[in-house]
């Protein structure tokens, strides 16, 4: 799965590959070279990555040598019965198993989350950039580099969802594991007179992998990047009761429709908001990000000047954090007020980008939007340069494939059309790979 490319120089017009993304080409200026990986070895990455990662976080590695470890322990104790040949192949099947083991634990979360009436958005195994994605049951399903890093899977319950249909889904994966550990244990009598024995130590190997994987899902830890299974389930049963007039039962719901493509009703949502919390620049900014996402930018200008226009007078009740969700409003509306097409208003951008840097100088999103705005202006060298710096930094597909567009347009302004159209791949390639849920 590492896939490494060789540290030889590549014949002229060879086509290239992105260690991180996949994106394909002949073009030699869309790519660096970077050492990083496990390894520390070269690889070819595309103008639209971040630098060559050096591989998930120590913490996975750790965690990893240490299943290694037990894996060793259990094999030893077996071989005093079944012998050495019996022990290794136990080994093996503990180690080369586990991305199929993690991807039955993740089935698991799907299925039981679905019984219940979740939307299940997202199910991945393992860890570091993707490796191969496919959508399925409404569901995009996706292998990362190393598969033998654990796995995630994210599903939205629906508002007022009761705690046991989430105690469910959060339980479902381990016992996905546990009844395969149960297929095994009823398969071993049958399997250890094959082939001397051997085929009964995949099936053991296989057996204790399961159980092995539902304990640790089981218990209660804070795991490296999101709680275990079993901590979120003692979370769950020590949670409070959530008050209805509080704003964070809302904001959980929109961001359960927004994460779930639902971006239509996340905007009548945010709406409603307004009528609550006049003025709020976060609601305001994301009714016109989801109508962006929705429709296009020319509907989300259009109900930005409605909104605008029906706006009380008087200082905003804002959000907490306001001069950040502040920053955020004014850069949206100045994306969707430069690429409104017919529509566009420059002038309007212009304040907003004002507004946007002045609080958020430093994000790179702001900083592409400029980018655009000075292409868009006529500034095309200026705003190139913005947008290229901008466009490794994004993290939603959404996003990065229109700014990849943006980049496009700008470099078609400097009259480089062979950049342009690489541009143009490259935005198409991100969403390809994304396999996003369609605007609805």
């Amino acid at each position: 799965m590492l896939g490494f490319i060789s540290d030889g120089p590549l014949r002229a017009g060879a086509t290239r590959r992105c260690r991180q993304c996949g994106f394909r080409s002949a073009v030699a200026s869309s790519f660096r070279v970077e050492r990083g990986g496990m390894f520390g070895r070269r690889g070819h990455v595309c103008f639209g990555c971040k630098p060559y990662q050096a591989g998930p976080d120590r913490a996975y590695w750790h965690s990893w040598f240490f299943q290694l470890f037990t894996s060793a322990a259990i094999a030893w104790w077996c071989s005093l019965d079944g012998g050495f040949a019996f022990g290794v192949l136990l080994w093996l099947t503990l180690v080369l198993a586990r991305p199929l083991a993690i991807l039955v634990h993740e089935s698991g979360h799907v299925l039981a989350a679905k019984a219940v009436g979740f939307d299940v958005v997202d199910a991945q195994v393992g860890r570091g950039p993707v490796a191969l994605a496919r959508r399925a049951w409404g569901v995009r399903w996706s292998i990362h580099r190393y598969a033998a890093l654990g796995g995630m899977t994210l599903f939205i319950p629906p508002e007022g969802a009761s705690r046991w249909r989430s105690g469910v889904s959060y339980v479902g994966g381990a016992l996905a594991n546990l009844a395969a550990a149960v297929v095994a244990a009823a398969l071993f009598p049958f399997a250890d007179g094959a082939a001397g024995g051997l085929a009964g130590a995949v099936v053991v190997g296989w057996l204790f992998l399961n159980l092995l994987m539902a304990l640790n899902a089981l218990w209660p830890s804070k795991g490296v990047d999101h709680p275990s299974d079993g901590a979120l389930i003692l979370a769950l049963l020590r949670k409070p009761a959530p008050d209805a007039n509080e704003r964070f039962p809302l904001l959980r719901q929109t961001q359960r429709l927004t994460l779930a493509g639902r971006f239509s009703e996340a905007a009548d949502a945010f709406e409603a908001q307004l009528k609550v919390w006049p003025n709020d620049p976060y609601a305001l900014g994301m009714v016109v990000h989801c109508i962006s996402l929705a429709k296009d930018d020319r509907a989300a200008l259009a109900r930005y000047r409605a909104l605008a226009a029906e706006a009380p007078a008087g200082p905003p009740r804002p959000f907490d954090w306001h001069a950040y969700m502040a920053g955020w409003m004014a850069g949206n509306i100045a994306w969707a007020a430069i690429n409104a097409g017919p529509d566009a208003d420059l002038d309007l951008a212009e304040r907003q980008l004002q507004v946007a840097l002045s609080l958020l100088p430093d994000v790179p999103a702001i900083k592409g939007t400029h980018g655009a705005w000075l292409a868009a202006r006529g500034q095309a060298d200026i705003g190139e340069g913005l947008l290229a710096q901008a466009l490794p930094e994004l993290e939603t597909p959404s996003d990065k494939a229109a700014f990849a567009r943006r980049l496009a347009e700008a470099r078609r302004a400097r009259a480089d059309a062979a950049g342009a159209a690489e541009a143009e791949r490259l935005g198409d390639h991100i969403l390809s790979r994304a396999l996003e849920r369609p605007a609805v």
